[in-house]
């Protein structure tokens, strides 16, 4: 039997609409309903004034082209709607749902209204919402989450009355009600599984693991639960932040987890238990640490650091081999580091302060002990600003984007010359050269500062941000350049992937800095950590302790999207720290003048400290002693020669090198980072996206 032509479209209709709808989900809901015009939940004013649009040829796409009706917009005197129409869905169950309205766009973009109004009809009144039809979107736009009872009672509704010029077009297609799904059960960050402490005043610390429709809010609140293995003792925090303080009643067992909350009533599952033990311990009168330094007034100082001392301490002093001295002072030290000064006019002048019983002088040419006592507790005095230390590690990696580190003063490529900038090469203003070989990496291109300086050309420096991404085999698809800086849109970028800041100095010329981000959220540059190629060593450094080093202020973000090629590495999941074995660092080859030389590298920092890397060679044999000062602090004491030291962060550092027969090498130098900063330029072509 020949089957009439109607059919056959009708047939067809049924197929584009299966196919609409199954692409227009904005994702996986346990529950949605979709209500289209004449369908089942539709009420309207229909035909009245509106027109199918099949007859109409008016739109180029929708959810149902057999279904979508429009009519024209009222307008003063006219005050109220002449066709309105009203999608009403079956609710299954109170709480959260997000709803969609399908914009159709339309095939012209004159004659059609842009103050289309939807009236959202749920639990808590009625809200309005006004979209531009004439936008040219075509597809699912939400109009935000709403609580609706559960039963027939919530709607949306619009009319033909918009406040909006005349005889306009109006198109009424599909609308969406989607239920609110949980959140992912958040992932316990601090303390680690088994972990013991000698403190009963513990930090738990958890991290947001998302939530699958990121909302009704799109942030989290957590919810924490400990108790004591054993015994009735349990408490709950309350919803609050991602970590809760508590104290433990007493040392033994405990047990803790967490979950989260979206800012409704739908709520996460908790999470695993963790294991905690408290073990308080006896903590010892102990002196830490004491050095002599001339401070910024040219007062010789003495200070004396420790912990749990609340006695006198004795500060003695020998010269010539012989007893010379002896001044008590006393202190009230507590269970964490303390640090009190002795202050000296001048070298040689005579402690005049009523805390000591009797006076000596200072001399920088003097040895002198610190005691907790009058029998013991004692230690010498390092007149050497640095002490000999074993390299430091980076953090955990736990809840960071695994970004591989870059240094732009690795030995390998510090003194490439690259680009076309004054500075010339790498190790003195490449650090947005480095940084971009960092997130490059990142997303799975093979390259290294070196590798990308040499494809760049010239467009290494100045730096093109968006000339690195011809480079990428489509592993990298956009670069965006904000020109400001905000806490709310770091934490928001670095939920998507690692972030470069742009960090910037006071100075003559171009005194900028640019590091990665790879994890963090909040307010607090304590709260993030950054890998930071101005250093050998910078990898997961907090941002606190980069912005400290040289008073940086954060001015920018530079924020590269994952191409359709990528293979990004990904976010660390596990709380282990990674131990990484440090070889012995290469000294500098003897030119044919000298017969000791040596270099001095600022590995890594805190706020107040900083670690050197110190590599030394001599002709005549080996390299035994260093002496080592900064702009700040003299020294004329020689140390025993290592390869790593902690001193206090300065802006300036000199190191000299002696071997075992006595040549001393030349003042090698080194500042807290590089000098230059990395110029850059921003032709306007796509894939930049400037804001």
């Amino acid at each position: 039997m020949r089957r009439p032509l109607l059919f056959y479209i009708l047939f067809l209709s049924a197929i584009c609409i299966t196919l609409l709808n199954s692409s227009h989900r904005v994702s996986a809901a346990p529950w949605e309903q979709t209500i289209m015009p004449l369908g089942s939940g539709f009420e309207s004013s229909y035909p009245g004034g509106w027109v199918l649009i099949r007859t109409q040829n008016t739109v180029t796409c929708s959810t149902n082209s057999t279904n979508v009706i429009y009519t024209r917009t009222r307008t003063p005197p006219n005050t109220n709607d002449s066709d309105w129409v009203r999608w009403r869905p079956t609710i299954p169950t109170t709480g959260q749902y997000q709803v969609f309205v399908y914009m159709p766009g339309y095939t012209h973009n004159t004659g059609v209204t842009t103050k289309a109004r939807y009236q959202i009809g749920s639990a808590t009144g009625t809200t309005t919402v006004v979209l531009n039809q004439n936008s040219g979107t075509c597809g699912w736009v939400s109009l935000g989450w709403y609580q609706f009872n559960a039963g027939t009672s919530g709607s949306v509704y619009m009319g033909d009355y918009t406040g909006d010029n005349p005889f306009q077009l109006i198109a009424a297609d599909g609308v969406k009600f989607v239920a609110n799904q949980p959140p992912l059960v958040p992932t316990m960050f601090s303390p680690s599984d088994g972990a013991t402490t000698s403190s009963a005043n513990v930090t738990l610390q958890a991290q947001d693991a998302g939530d699958p429709d990121n909302g009704p809010r799109n942030s989290r609140q957590f919810q924490f639960a400990i108790e004591q293995i054993g015994g009735s003792w349990t408490q709950t925090s309350g919803w609050g932040g991602s970590s809760w303080n508590v104290t433990l009643p007493a040392d033994g067992q405990y047990r803790w987890r967490v979950q989260a909350n979206d800012g409704s009533s739908s709520t996460s599952g908790w999470s695993a238990w963790r294991s905690i033990t408290l073990n308080r311990v006896v903590i010892t009168p102990a002196l830490t640490r004491s050095r002599l330094y001339v401070d910024t007034r040219n007062y010789l100082m003495l200070e004396i650091c420790g912990r749990n001392i609340n006695q006198n301490i004795y500060i003695g002093s020998k010269r010539a081999g012989r007893d010379f001295g002896i001044v008590t002072r006393a202190v009230n030290f507590g269970s964490t580091e303390q640090c009190t000064t002795v202050e000296n006019l001048a070298d040689g002048a005579v402690l005049t302060s009523t805390t000591y019983q009797t006076g000596v002088a200072l001399r920088t040419q003097d040895v002198y002990s610190v005691c907790g006592s009058s029998q013991g507790l004692c230690n010498s005095i390092q007149t050497s600003p640095a002490t000999i230390v074993s390299p430091p590690q980076p953090p955990p990696a736990t809840g960071t984007w695994r970004v591989p580190f870059f240094s732009q003063v690795d030995p390998r490529w510090k003194n490439k010359s690259f680009g076309n900038c004054i500075c010339k090469i790498i190790g003195q203003c490449g650090c947005a050269l480095t940084s971009v070989s960092m997130n490059l990496a990142y997303y799975g291109v093979d390259t290294d500062p070196a590798r990308l300086a040499t494809s760049m050309g010239k467009a290494a420096c100045p730096m093109n941000w968006a000339t690195a991404i011809n480079y990428t085999q489509g592993k990298v698809g956009t670069v965006t350049r904000l020109n400001s800086f905000s806490w709310a849109q770091l934490e928001a970028e670095l939920k998507k992937g690692p972030v470069i800041l742009e960090l910037t100095r006071s100075c003559d010329g171009v005194c900028n800095h640019f590091v990665v981000a790879v994890g963090g959220s909040g307010t607090n540059s304590n709260n993030y950590l950054v890998n930071d190629p101005g250093v050998l060593k910078g990898e997961r450094m907090s941002l606190s302790a980069v912005l400290t080093r040289r008073s940086y202020r954060l001015t920018g973000m530079r924020i590269y999207t994952p191409g359709p090629n990528a293979q990004p590495i990904g976010m660390a999941s596990t709380d282990t720290l990674e131990v990484q074995q440090v070889g012995t660092p290469q000294p500098p080859v003897l030119s044919a003048s000298e017969i000791i030389t040596g270099s001095v590298t600022l590995y890594r920092n805190t706020e107040t400290m900083m670690t050197l890397e110190l590599a030394a060679v001599s002709s005549a044999g080996a390299v035994t002693e260093m002496r080592i000062w900064t702009d700040n602090i003299p020294n004329e004491t020689w140390q025993p020669y290592s390869n790593y030291v902690e001193l206090p962060l300065s802006e300036r550092v000199y190191v000299e090198f002696r071997d075992a027969v006595g040549n001393v090498s030349g003042v090698v130098q080194e500042t807290n980072g590089p000098e230059y900063g990395s110029p850059e330029i921003w032709p306007v072509f796509l894939p930049v996206v400037i804001r």
